[in-house]
């Protein structure tokens, strides 16, 4: 609160929005999506390099002999079969989703998604396989490895 002495006037300048229960799951799944590295701001630059996304390996251990790094946050890890890797050279990140028997559509297939490093919501949270923003839950944003 501000007290103007010139007109006694007393005003606010902050206003505060209380939330309860969907905030709560929202923030934690931002927290997973997040796997321990920092998600670039919209103004930084694009990967330094050219990366052929249709090529993703079918085993992604591959890429970690190839270079990439473990980043998948310990919740994830606990609670789900998807991993997300990091290749230091790029600058990009990808999460891993292994397929689960008898699911229809992509969860039945193993799937990467590869995080568009100039997201700022949802609506751009990833890429296609040709490096263009999607939407989270796309059917784009479910790329098969191999380019399968």
């Amino acid at each position: 609160m501000i007290y103007s002495s010139t007109n006694g006037c007393i005003s606010s300048t902050r206003s505060y929005k209380f939330v309860k229960g969907p905030a709560i799951a929202s923030n934690l799944r931002k927290k997973l999506e997040g796997g321990g590295v920092p998600r670039p701001s919209s103004n930084q630059p694009k990967p330094k390099t050219q990366f052929d996304f249709s090529k993703l390996p079918k085993d992604p251990q591959q890429l970690l002999k190839n270079g990439w790094k473990d980043v998948t946050h310990p919740e994830l890890k606990r609670n789900t079969s998807s991993r997300e890797y990091y290749d230091p050279k790029s600058g990009l990140r990808v999460r891993f989703d292994k397929k689960r028997e008898g699911a229809p559509g992509f969860e039945g297939k193993d799937h990467y998604h590869i995080f568009n490093p100039n997201s700022t919501s949802n609506r751009d949270l990833y890429l296609d396989v040709n490096g263009n923003p999607v939407s989270k839950g796309s059917n784009a944003s479910h790329i098969l490895p191999g380019g399968q």
